[in-house]
Order: C-alpha cells, then structure tokens, then sequence
C-alpha cells in the first residue's frame, strides 16, 4: 500500500494490491471484509466545493459548473454557451488526525464556438512535513511528500442536447523524496492517463414561465499506465473508475426572477480487480519470508505465490485494460459483493437568480458505501452566491460514524465567468439549460 493511501485511509479507493489470506482454522466466512487500494487516490478527492457539497455527485451537473468536467464528466465542458471561466479550490484534508495536508486546483476553460471547448486542469496535493524512521524508531528522513496532476480537457456539443468529452492527464507522485527503503532507491511515480465522457440533456418547455428537463450522464476515468515507485516494486492500479447519474431538472421564471432545481442520482464503481481469497494452509506450514507476518486473517505483500491457491475469486495481478474488465466479475462474494463494491450518491440543489446577474443556491446530499468497502458514509451540505460573474462556493461533510477523520472536512471555491456570445451580457449566468427545443441553439 503506497504512502498516500496510509495517510489518506479515510479516502482510500478500492483496487488490487493485497489479497485475502486465510489459514486452515479460519471461519468459513472469509470475506465479510474486503476493502482494496490504488495508487494516488488523490485523484478521486474532487476539489471543488460544488462537487463536494454535492455529495460527490459530478456526472452531470447544471450548466452553471463547469468544473465537474476535470473531475467526473469531461463532455460537461460543452453545453451550447460560450463563455470563458477561471477557477480555484482550496481543501484542508483530514484535519481532524493531523494538520498541514491540504489541496489546491486550478483550472481554465473556454469555448471556440458553441460547439467546442477546450479545458486546463491542474490539482496538488500537499501531504505536509512527514518523518521517516527504521524499525527501531530512529528517524532517517523527513520529508514534505506531494502529488499532482496536470490535464488537458477538450468537448464537443451537438445541438440535439448530446456532448461527448475526453481529457489527458499526467500523474506525478513524489512520496519518498528518493528514500531508501529496504536496500531499494525509491522514486517519484508518474503515470499518463485518459477520461472519457457522454452527456445528453432533454428539455420540454411547458409553459414560458415552467419547463422541466433531464441530463444523463456517463463518465470513465483515470483510464491509464499502472504506476510505481520503485525498481523493484510490483506496479499498482491507478484509481480506474465509472460514473452513471441522471438528474431531473425544474426552472420556474417570474419575469426578472429565476427559480432552479436539481435533483441528481449517480452510481461509483472503481474498475479494478478485487483481491481473491487466498487458501494459505500449505504456506502457514513452511517458514515465512523474512519480515512477513500472517494471522489468521491478514494480508501478506511478499507471500510466495508457490503456497498459495485462489478460493474465490481472480487473479489481481494482470494488466490494465483485463483489469478493467475483470472488475465487474471477479468479486469472491460473488455478484452480492460486486453490488457492495456500487456507491451510491444523491444531491439536491435549489438556485434562485435575479436579473441574471445575482445568485444564492443551496444544496445538499448523500454518499453510501457498503461498511465491507470502506464503509464512508456521510451527509453532504453546501451553498453557493454569485454576483455579476463572481461565485463563491463552501461546504462541508458530515460522517455518519462518531469521531470519524473526515470530521469537520470543508471545502471552498472562487470562480469567474464571462459570456463570450454576448458580450454586453457578459457577467450574467447562465440559464439553466441550452434549450433544445430545436436544431439551433436559442439565444438566452
């Protein structure tokens, strides 16, 4: 397990990297746990307070927040507006264990036409000043660890309501400062990654004052190379994961006043393979590797695969694109476990807008995982105020389970935005969709 997923226990993603062992005396229900990890699940922290107050719920989104787009739905950068946006978040992290760990983002986006845009993204994240030491507790470093991603975002919008997306990313994660562990050099890990996305919206205008619509949408990502950090360490799954959510939307307009909601529902699968259980009874009887330990239900890095034999399950160690695949059956527990591995998110949001030019909205949601997959389980809350371009976004989490480290975790985040296809409305918000009540795109 790297660095990062120890000190981000709280936020670990599921992946490959450790497999169930159990021995010849254990009970005959070996998989009522069976968290995973990857590497530098950072990527999956989203950043943005919209997002975040949103109960992480990001494949679709209003056409009022782009940002969703370098996170969970990269054809959302594209919906029929032109316009020109900046951006910046700021998280402190687990501040409830230790202080110091934070993340910024930054991004810039921006249509050519009403048809196409392009994004640039970059996330970093400081774990803080971390001391080193041997078995014998004697320090032989510190170090500040950090990791970042920079992305390139690029969609296209089809005037029936569809946009598709992709994005490129690259991964650095420097978490050793080249410290030697074992006798081995460590090293920064990079990787080089993709995101795909599908967007499609649908409005019935009922009335000039009432219209009702809908925004599906279809987000993969962190699709890319497996990542390590070291010569001699096996490579680790990036955080691969698939996002589906629908989202009912309502606007009600009274001349100058403009009245919104959103009502979204999004599923989260990591597409990475689940660790077998591993039948280990001929292993427990030889002599264990030098610095290996197993109770009778443990987890061993370096377990001689001689001596051991899959019970349930697959094989973890294979390649990405098998991996991504093999994710969706390779569950010891079967299909009820591919189920416990699903999460599920919903959020609520209401605007009200005033002559286009101010905004207050308030929003809210909840995030379930299943207790045998890290069991994070939380009730989002957050809110939003804009006026003539400028918007201002906070929120917080509250977990569920008592002194849990995600605990008093907030977020917040400054945006502007110009129209660029009316330049003397240019610090007005948008509506609240295109409307695609034709093969053109009305002027808002």
């Amino acid at each position: 397990m790297s660095l990062a997923c120890v000190v981000l226990f709280s936020f670990c993603p599921k992946g490959g990297d450790a497999q169930v062992i159990i021995g010849p005396n254990d009970v005959s229900d070996p998989i009522q746990l069976n968290t995973l990890t990857t590497a530098v699940p950072f990527l999956l922290i989203r950043g943005n307070a919209y997002e975040m107050g949103s109960a992480n719920v990001g494949v679709v989104s209003s056409t009022f927040y782009h940002e969703t787009a370098f996170t969970s739905n990269a054809s959302l950068l594209a919906n029929g507006h032109e316009f020109l946006t900046i951006n910046h978040s700021y998280n402190p992290w687990l501040t409830e264990l230790t202080e110091g760990i934070s993340m910024n983002t930054h991004s810039i986006a921006g249509t050519i036409n009403k048809r196409n845009a392009l994004g640039l993204y970059f996330k970093h994240f400081d774990l803080g000043d971390i001391r080193f030491t041997d078995n014998t507790g004697t320090t032989i470093g510190a170090f500040n660890p950090t990791e970042f991603v920079l992305q390139l975002n690029y969609a296209h919008w089809f005037p029936m309501g569809l946009s598709i997306g992709v994005a490129g990313k690259y991964i650095h994660s420097n978490l050793t400062g080249g410290l030697n562990v074992g006798g081995a050099d460590t090293k920064p890990g990079r990787a080089g990654a993709v995101d795909l996305g599908l967007t499609y919206r649908k409005l019935h205008q009922v009335s000039d004052m009432f219209g009702i619509g809908g925004t599906f949408g279809l987000g993969i990502n962190n699709v890319g190379s497996k990542i390590s950090y070291s010569q001699t360490s096996e490579q680790d799954f990036l955080p691969m994961n698939m996002m589906l959510g629908a989202q009912l939307n309502i606007g009600m307009e009274f001349g100058k006043i403009r009245m919104e909601h959103d009502l979204a529902y999004q599923i989260t699968k990591l597409l990475v393979p689940t660790p077998p259980v591993i039948d280990a009874s001929p292993y427990l009887d030889n002599n264990l590797p030098p610095g290996d330990t197993l109770g009778s239900i443990g987890h061993s890095s370096n377990a001689n695969p001689n001596y051991q034999s899959i019970i349930a399950g697959k094989d973890s160690n294979v390649g990405v694109f098998q991996g991504l695949f093999q994710s969706f059956n390779d569950a010891p527990g079967g299909t009820a476990e591919e189920w416990n591995e699903v999460i599920h998110q919903v959020s609520h949001e209401f605007r009200f807008i005033v002559n286009d030019l101010f905004m207050i909205g308030f929003r809210e949601g909840f995030f379930y995982e299943h207790e045998t997959k890290d069991n994070r389980q939380f009730v989002s809350l957050g809110g939003s105020i804009g006026v003539a371009g400028f918007r201002f976004d906070a929120g917080g989490w509250i977990p569920l389970q008592e002194n849990h480290p995600l605990k008093n975790t907030v977020f917040v985040s400054l945006s502007y935005r110009i129209r660029l296809e009316s330049l003397h409305k240019k610090m007005r918000f948008p509506k609240w969709n295109p409307q695609f009540v034709s093969t053109t795109l009305e002027e808002d």
